[in-house]
């Protein structure tokens, strides 16, 4: 139905809006992330090529490290790789789209930041996701995977 290089938001846009829902998807802002990502809002979606992952209201896709830990929540990615891989900010008025309350959590980094958790999963974006709808993280060094909505990769 959509070429294999369509963006993940158009996807989710356009299907949403063919399905008829009454509350549409976020409008995605074609900008690259931010050193700190404040999210508002995280949805479940399904991509054509990725299966069921989690996007931020912008539209960008969510990453977690094979090297951090869940339980307790623990993030090995600080420094320079903070730089790569934005933690993600908690937020006080954070929107779920299919994804359960009970699996949010947050995690207090080293710096002092609060980041955002996925089933006790830190969570982070790719600074080289340019724009809404890439997963240019996937896979990176053997340990970043796209989050799905349960936490898993």
């Amino acid at each position: 139905m959509f070429p294999a290089r369509t963006p993940l938001a158009v996807v989710v846009a356009t299907t949403l809006v063919l399905a008829g829902c009454a509350t549409p998807a976020p409008p995605p802002v074609a900008m690259a992330p931010s050193a700190t990502p404040r999210v508002t809002g995280l949805f479940a979606i399904t991509s054509r090529t990725e299966g069921d992952i989690v996007i931020d209201g912008r539209g960008y896709a969510l990453y977690r490290s094979s090297d951090d830990d869940s339980s307790p929540p623990r993030s090995a990615c600080t420094g320079p790789c903070a730089d790569q891989w934005p933690p993600v900010s908690w937020a006080p008025d954070l929107r779920l789209e299919g994804i359960n309350r009970q699996l949010i959590g947050t995690y207090r980094r080293p710096d002092g930041r609060i980041q955002l958790t996925l089933g006790g999963w830190p969570l982070y974006e790719y600074a080289g996701d340019r724009t809404p709808g890439e997963t240019n993280g996937r896979g990176r060094d053997g340990r970043w995977w796209l989050v799905r909505p349960d936490g898993s990769s």
